[in-house]
């Protein structure tokens, strides 16, 4: 058996392609076409050859059986069949995995196959996008319903009043826990807000890596996600400045520089807790000034003029909690 390595992988299943491309330039001065002239039987082989093995698995393939070869070659019988059968299989190539390959079907294959895989590829994309819409409208219908409820029940407070006790109610009370003017529920004003912090994130990494992100939903949920858990925009941004620094003249791991990568839930925690791990040759934020500062902004522990940076420094370090700073304290 030969060692040569299959000419294509042997998934490749093209039974839904009718159509086989032919490169007639390449028929026209092959010897075998050329000689085919004076034989129509050879001609008739071939190309009966080359379009059984289109549909072949894997695709530009044929089983090394020569009855069932010259059933595909359409020869009439087993004479005419040891008449052609060695300029028909002239440019085919027998490969370790036993079966006969021709080069030039096999090259058609391995494209045609790749255009398959790009419009699988399209197809799941338009899907998820779609469903994505879905769910994003579904979330609209949810949230406005959420509004006809609250506003509802602020009617029915205004009418009936607020008692425990059924017929207890004062006509025209209104429940103190309801207080007219606020029937937008907070959900419509939180996810407002959390959405334009996303496209403000998503905007700054465009910036830092001259690149494109659209403020599409794909891209925007990790980082309202994030920020629903309690990360702060200053935090986001402190992770992709880190990894912009870290990753960007690393061709291999600049592409990861992406939404869907950073904002990770569990990616993203690991890359915010190597935030306290300086980078080479970087003092860790704790031992310089600038440091504690932006340490303390992200902790939400402000300097106090008359207080002094020392007590300012001491604040933040117990605010940190445990840590080497402690000892640095």
């Amino acid at each position: 058996m030969s060692d040569r390595a299959p000419l294509v992988p042997a998934e490749v299943d093209l039974h839904d392609f009718g159509f086989m491309p032919l490169d007639v330039r390449r028929l026209l001065t092959s010897e075998t076409w050329i000689e085919a002239a004076e034989d129509p039987r050879l001609g008739h082989a071939l190309m009966s050859l080359w379009a059984e093995a289109w549909h072949q698995v894997p695709a530009g393939s044929l089983p090394d059986n020569d009855l069932v070869l010259q059933r595909f070659s359409m020869c009439p019988n087993r004479k005419e069949w040891l008449r052609v059968r060695e300029r028909a299989l002239s440019g085919w190539i027998k490969c370790s995995d036993g079966l006969l390959y021709h080069p030039v079907v096999a090259e058609k294959a391995l494209e045609s196959w790749a255009k398959k895989l790009a419009q699988r590829d399209r197809t799941k994309a338009a899907t998820e996008a779609r469903e994505e819409k879905r769910r994003h409208r579904e979330d609209e219908r949810n949230v406005i319903r959420d509004v006809d409820v609250r506003a509802t029940s602020a009617q029915r407070d205004v009418h009936q009043g607020t008692g425990t006790v059924k017929g207890q109610g004062v006509v025209g009370e209104v429940s103190p826990t309801t207080p007219l003017g606020s029937a937008a529920p907070p959900r419509c004003a939180e996810k407002r807000d959390e959405t334009a912090a996303a496209k403000r994130i998503l905007a700054y990494l465009n910036e830092r890596t001259k690149r494109q992100f659209q403020p599409v939903e794909a891209s925007l949920k990790f980082i309202r996600a994030r920020l629903r858990e309690g990360a702060t925009e200053d935090l986001l941004r402190r992770v992709i400045d880190r990894k912009v620094d870290e990753w960007m003249t690393d061709p291999e791991k600049s592409q990861y520089l992406r939404p869907e990568t950073l904002f990770n839930a569990t990616k993203f925690a690991s890359y915010a807790g190597q935030l306290e791990t300086p980078k080479a040759g970087e003092k860790p934020w704790w031992e310089t000034a600038p440091g504690i500062e932006a340490k303390g902004k992200e902790l939400g522990v402000a300097l106090i003029t008359e207080e002094g940076f020392p007590r300012f420094r001491q604040r933040v370090y117990q605010a940190a909690g445990d840590g080497p700073w402690s000892t640095a304290a």
